[in-house]
């Protein structure tokens, strides 16, 4: 997404499955530059079971800010990579409620390879949401 402003009413997964098995590998990769996206709830990563290989990737370019006003979960179950870099850009979750920030959810840790934030890190929370965090690699 280049400039402009996405309002979605839902969730956006980026690298998602909703099946099972050793075989489910997929990964996706949404680049946002100059541009604002307001969702309901983002996931990245969402293997579905631990034996699935899902990436997923957001990229928050110069100028870029990204709102989700529900849930957000960074890697959800198997062995892929969920990936959140923020480049001199926004991220803000639970802008008004209570909502959570879920890093290497129903996951093993022998199986996850990693979860990154990377670059100029700068998030917003309501002050009542919380960070849950496995583990950073």
């Amino acid at each position: 997404m280049s400039g402009g402003t996405w309002n979605i009413g839902g969730e956006i997964r980026v690298g998602g499955s909703d099946q099972n098995g050793s075989s489910i590998i997929g990964t996706g990769i949404f680049n946002v530059s100059g541009g604002t996206v307001n969702a309901s709830a983002l996931i990245l990563a969402r293997g579905n079971y631990l034996e699935n290989s899902v990436s997923g990737t957001l990229n928050l370019n110069s100028g870029s800010t990204f709102i989700s006003t529900n849930d957000v979960i960074l890697q959800f179950s198997g062995s892929g990579l969920g990936k959140l870099a923020i480049n001199s850009s926004t991220f803000i979750i639970a802008p008004t409620a209570t909502k959570w920030f879920m890093v290497g959810y129903y996951s093993n840790a022998a199986h996850v390879e990693g979860k990154r934030i990377e670059n100029g890190l700068n998030l917003g929370f309501c002050p009542k949401s919380f960070a849950a965090v496995d583990q950073f690699s």
